[in-house]
């Protein structure tokens, strides 16, 4: 389904966000700012009025590519592969540091 569309715009949920993992840009609009106090998704991605989501719909009409790069980097710090072997060795570190 998600291959049909080329963003999304919408409340928060995880539909967008599996849009974001899919480098799909997405709009999150987020007037109660409780999306925003919990996660920071950055201001490429989340609109708190009619006002910024203008000018967040001209920048996908004009500026495309650039959003899905931007958007790409936010994708990556919040969806990271976790690897096991290297937080079990940042985790011995800490611990010989502590001990």
């Amino acid at each position: 389904m998600i291959d049909n569309y080329d963003f999304a715009i919408g409340k928060h949920t995880s539909l967008l966000d599996f849009f974001l993992e899919k480098n799909k840009p997405i709009i999150i609009y987020d007037d109660a700012h409780i999306v925003s106090k919990n996660i920071n998704y950055g201001n490429d991605i989340i609109v708190d009025n009619y006002y910024d989501f203008q000018n967040k719909l001209n920048e996908f009409y004009n500026e495309y590519d650039l959003i899905k790069v931007k958007q790409e980097k936010i994708k990556n710090h919040l969806f990271y592969k976790f690897n096991k072997d290297s937080y079990l060795k940042l985790l011995e570190n800490e611990l010989l540091d502590i001990y």
